[in-house]
């Protein structure tokens, strides 16, 4: 990364490190402590808190948003410390129950206040319950809303999608909520070139990550939790993506490494072995082979994973690259992760090799 003076931005911003209350405060939840890191905490799921329920329609068991008036507060004290809110539209009232709350929340929801109401509807004593229910004072108009009538629900037209992200009990989600619209531009520059997304029909970058941090419609509630809309199938390719370039990386940076290049010699001790072989090599055995002794060739290390079925021979074919090794001058050595293994290859091996 270079220097940047006061007047120029510096390359790469979204891997500049997060302002130190936000890094203290996401400890051991990023994968990384920068802004690109922050970006890429996705959330776990969406709640749609922008659709209103008339009250005259609710059902026990219903996650529903309402917006109601205040016409009552309490603080019950037996059988124990509670806070009871009388809410009502038109004819029909709900009480909302806190058990553990601040003092200033009975305050804040005195009597006439306008509230929205995100909860859970339960059977209460004789009439429709919430219980710690999350209230915020209505917006101006919200209560001119044309739309919201019997078994109907509303959205105003920019209303969005909540996202949910992982957490620890001392982060609130408005915390995340307002971290995330402080995101640099960086964070939202297609890696992809446009033709690239175009053959593949994948979603933009930045179109992806607006929508899973805030921008997302409610009617694309049901496909982003099921992780089957387009934002989260970009991010699957992106991630794969990264995977791929990364490994790729790793296997240039390996060939810079120096090894003895592992050649057949005139001793033939692989062709001798193979000859005195009670049975041919499978078609297979023979492929790996060769794939395994083109790479011993090689002046850099060798780096394969031999993959087959049990009984494959797969042990068969470590055999014949240890015999490689050891015809040009060096040791071979084969582990196994159990002592029961080792045993089983010991002997299986020991009067292949005499």
């Amino acid at each position: 990364m270079s220097a940047a003076t006061p007047t120029q931005k510096p390359d790469f911003e979204e891997l500049l490190p997060l302002p130190l209350a936000i890094a203290d405060a996401v400890s051991g939840l990023l994968t990384a402590p920068h802004w690109m890191g922050l970006a890429l905490h996705l959330p776990l799921r969406f709640e749609d808190k922008a659709s209103i329920t008339a009250m005259d329609s609710l059902q026990v068991g219903q996650k529903v948003n309402l917006l109601a008036t205040v016409v009552g507060t309490e603080v019950q004290y037996h059988p124990r410390k509670q806070l009871r809110v009388w809410v009502e539209d038109g004819d029909t009232t709900l009480l909302l129950r806190w058990l553990h709350f601040y003092p200033g929340l009975q305050q804040k929801l005195s009597e006439g206040s306008r509230i929205q109401i995100s909860g859970q509807i339960r059977q209460g004593y004789g009439t429709f319950e919430m219980v710690h229910p999350t209230v915020k004072i209505a917006p101006p108009g919200a209560f001119d809303e044309p739309n919201i009538s019997t078994n109907q629900t509303a959205a105003s037209a920019d209303a969005v999608l909540e996202p949910v992200y992982p957490s620890t009990g001392q982060l609130k989600q408005g915390d995340w909520h307002r971290w995330m619209k402080k995101l640099p531009a960086a964070c939202f520059i297609d890696t992809l070139p446009l033709a690239q997304c175009k053959k593949y029909k994948l979603l933009p970058w930045p179109v992806a990550l607006q929508t899973l941090h805030g921008q997302a419609k409610p009617e694309e509630l049901y496909d982003l939790n099921l992780r089957t809309h387009p934002a989260w199938s970009r991010v699957k390719v992106d991630e794969m993506l990264a995977q791929q370039l990364l490994l790729r990386e790793y296997r240039q940076q390996r060939t810079q490494e120096k090894a003895s290049p592992l050649k057949p010699t005139k001793a033939g001790l692989v062709q001798k072995f193979i000859n005195q072989l009670p049975f041919q090599l499978t078609g297979a055995q023979e492929r790996a082979s060769k794939e395994i002794f083109d790479d011993l060739r090689q002046p850099y290390p060798m780096q394969r994973l031999l993959q087959g079925d049990v009984g494959s021979g797969k042990t068969l074919v470590a055999a014949l690259a240890c015999l490689r090794a050891i015809e040009n001058g060096k040791q071979a050595a084969i582990l196994a992760p159990t002592e029961v293994l080792a045993s089983q290859h010991h002997h299986k091996l020991i009067p292949l090799f005499n």
